[in-house]
């Protein structure tokens, strides 16, 4: 195993590479739509593709050059959040359809799935992007979802159902592209992707991208097999990104200033804007007053409703789904991708792999280490909420001091 940890990038002519430069004839990186006024939006826009050209600029120091190159079959790239795993892992399935190559693109997530739907829509001849269970239920023909599925459903049945159809009737993809790598390590997933490429995961062509020391939060994780992260780290290269290029300097400052991650952001992209995470105390009033009284604030202040985004460990029993005072009971809905015109909520479970330039973060009792050394659930989903915000984030907590 060769690992890679990439040089400091130098701009070309301040620019982002041309499709002549480009190895490949590789597309241009489009920035993400944040759904913001069109004056923050521009100046997204802007910092964001400062970015880019930091990511991705002259061919042979740029990790995408190395996913182009044929000598390097598979590979897997790991960093925290916000350090462009998923903007990479877009890129190389769309420089994979332009070399006319058919892409499985496999996630965990629903929403993450359907996000990436959206921007796969132009490739959709060459990229089949979808969660790793909406593939099984279409692989297995006839099968139905039982009402209230028990778990076995998911870990055993389906899956050997998928799997059935596929040797009976073999189809596989030219490259197996897999984003928020770390909640699909379980092996009944690693089998059924080893099916699904042709030469198998051992000589096909694919490539991975996960978070695999911080952001496991699914109860998959928890079942991930030390043998398959053997097989993970025998791939040929390894990437290391350690740039933060979604969140602000001040976002980067509080997460590296805790002990919940395992590794350091070396450098944040973005430039400051001034804005510090915002703890907000309830102490003996509610945590539905408190939320009420941030989101009259930051509406006052001028933030579009579909800037904001409510995360908690809960969907159904987060304080916004049980927000009870007007005018906020009428305009909180369920997230939904690119509903307009509401505040929305979500779960962090469903958020993940996602973004938002506001988030306020809600229902995560404290942070503080373990007394007795033991793993801290709530450090997981605070790291992966707090990392799903561009612009600002807001905790709302009972007492700071309880809390940190």
């Amino acid at each position: 195993m060769r690992e890679t940890i990439l040089p400091r990038f130098r701009p070309l002519n301040g620019l982002i590479p041309t499709r002549a430069v480009q190895p490949h004839g590789s597309v241009k990186i489009s920035p993400r739509y944040c759904g913001l006024n069109s004056k923050l939006t521009k100046a997204l826009e802007r910092d964001w593709m400062t970015c880019i050209q930091k990511l991705s600029i002259t061919p042979r120091n740029s990790i995408l050059y190395w996913m182009d190159s044929k000598e390097i079959p598979d590979s897997y790239s790991t960093g925290l959040a916000g350090t462009g795993k998923t903007m990479m892992a877009i890129e190389s399935a769309r420089r994979s359809a332009a070399m006319g190559r058919q892409v499985l693109f496999l996630c965990f997530n629903n929403k993450l799935s359907e996000w990436l739907n959206h921007e796969m829509e132009p490739l959709k001849k060459h990229v089949r992007t979808s969660t790793i269970h909406r593939y099984m239920l279409d692989l297995a023909h006839g099968i139905t979802i039982p009402k209230d599925p028990p778990r076995e459903f998911w870990d055993v049945e389906l899956p050997e159902a998928a799997m059935t159809t596929l040797l009976e009737n073999p189809h596989t993809f030219d490259e197996l592209i897999v984003d928020e790598a770390q909640d699909l390590l379980a092996t009944r997933y690693w089998d059924l992707m080893d099916l699904s490429l042709q030469g198998g995961l051992t000589k096909g062509r694919c490539r991975f991208f996960g978070d695999f020391a911080n952001q496991e939060i699914y109860e998959t994780s928890q079942m991930t097999n030390l043998k398959i992260i053997n097989q993970l780290y025998d791939l040929e290269t390894s990437f290391t990104l350690t740039n933060n290029c979604r969140n602000t300097p001040e976002i980067t400052s509080l997460l590296n200033g805790l002990s919940i991650i395992k590794e350091k952001y070396r450098k944040t992209l973005r430039p400051t804007n001034g804005i510090v995470p915002q703890f907000v105390e309830y102490g003996q009033n509610t945590a539905e007053g408190a939320l009420t009284e941030v989101l009259d604030n930051l509406t006052a202040q001028g933030y579009p409703p579909e800037t904001i985004m409510v995360l908690s460990p809960h969907n159904t029993r987060s304080t916004a789904a049980a927000m009870s005072q007007e005018p906020w009971k009428s305009h909180l809905k369920s997230f939904k991708i690119n509903q307009k015109g509401y505040v929305q909520y979500s779960s962090i479970y469903a958020f993940k792999g996602l973004e938002s330039p506001v988030v306020i973060v809600t229902d995560i009792p404290t942070i503080k280490p373990d007394p007795n050394g033991k793993s801290n659930k709530h450090h997981a989903l605070f790291y992966t909420a707090v990392t799903r915000a561009i612009e600002r984030v807001i905790i709302i907590v009972p007492s700071y001091k309880g809390f940190m």
